[in-house]
């Protein structure tokens, strides 16, 4: 029985490791999203220019 524990308790630690590695490898593609993402971010005053028309509205027009 303490064998069997032994085994499932070096499992679990096991595991716990490739999931903090896992983790780690998640934060930095994460990290290196939001850079690629931030490109495309309008700054704030843009984004609220109440004459900046928005598509789908009038003055567009869809082609097919």
């Amino acid at each position: 029985a303490l064998t069997q524990m032994d085994e499932v308790t070096q499992q679990n630690s096991a595991l716990v490791e490739e999931n903090a590695a896992t983790a780690k490898t998640l934060e930095h593609q994460a990290k290196a999203m939001d850079e690629r993402v931030a490109f495309f971010k309008l700054d704030e005053s843009a984004a609220n220019d109440p004459g900046r028309q928005q598509p789908g509205k009038k003055g567009f027009r869809h082609v097919a």
